[in-house]
């Protein structure tokens, strides 16, 4: 959403703002600076109080997707009842075919279009765009606001996020648990050890499920398709 100005406002609304500052206060007819200046104060205080309401309604969702599992999807979902549009941020963009970072970029891009678009989320409300890592923490928050629309919210399941927007960068956030699977957590890392399902890189994990379980089938599509658990095993082999 684009920001309103002072301009817009007295355009649209300053005949109907001029007749009630004529109305209701007490100034002179001879007054004109002094009711043009009220005039001003007026069209901005309404400016900020309509473009901080709509920036409340977009809300904003970083992580890393390495893959976006239902747990992300529950977030998501969440996001959707109290916003009209989403910003979903791809962390370490350039980060691939690592143990931690096994996915590209544009897989995981796709990965979160197809889960969402299998979902019936409208695509239109949905913005994914790619947050490069700079490795400054404290800078962080800024370093999202500068390269992303803009936002009013931010969602996240991490705590150490959270606290990087609430207090370095003053957001709105709301930290949302993950959903489980069996007595655990569905995260990225549960799902990347159950892939390769080997026991010299799987922690001892309670209740583990099948990775496929833990994720959209559009996702379960895309890893089958790009040979996920074959990349992943060669990664851990070497």
């Amino acid at each position: 959403m684009e920001k309103i100005t002072p301009h817009d406002v007295s355009k649209i609304c300053g005949p109907q703002l001029q007749q009630l500052v004529e109305t209701h206060t007490p100034l002179e007819s001879g007054d004109a600076l002094a009711k043009l200046d009220l005039l001003d104060q007026l069209a901005t205080q309404l400016v900020n109080t309509i473009n901080k309401a709509r920036q409340r309604l977009t809300g904003l969702y970083i992580g890393r997707f390495q893959p976006f599992h239902n747990g992300h999807m529950s977030i998501v979902q969440a996001m959707l009842e109290e916003c009209e549009e989403l910003v979903i941020g791809i962390g370490s963009p350039y980060k691939s075919h690592s143990e931690r970072n096994p996915f590209t970029a544009e897989e995981r891009i796709e990965m979160i279009r197809e889960s969402l678009r299998e979902a019936g989320v409208p695509l239109e409300k949905v913005q994914i765009v790619t947050i490069p890592d700079i490795g400054r923490p404290a800078l962080w928050a800024k370093h999202v606001e500068s390269i992303t629309p803009r936002f009013g919210r931010v969602y996240s399941g991490s705590a150490y996020v959270a606290r990087l927007f609430k207090e370095e960068g003053g957001y709105d956030v709301k930290q949302l648990s993950l959903l489980k699977e069996g007595d655990e957590p569905i995260s990225a890392t549960r799902i990347r050890e159950s892939m390769v399902d080997n026991p010299a890189y799987t922690y001892t994990l309670k209740g583990t499920a099948p990775w496929q379980q833990m994720i959209p089938p559009a996702v379960a599509r895309i890893i089958e398709k790009i040979g996920g658990e074959e990349r992943l095993r060669a990664v851990l082999d070497n």
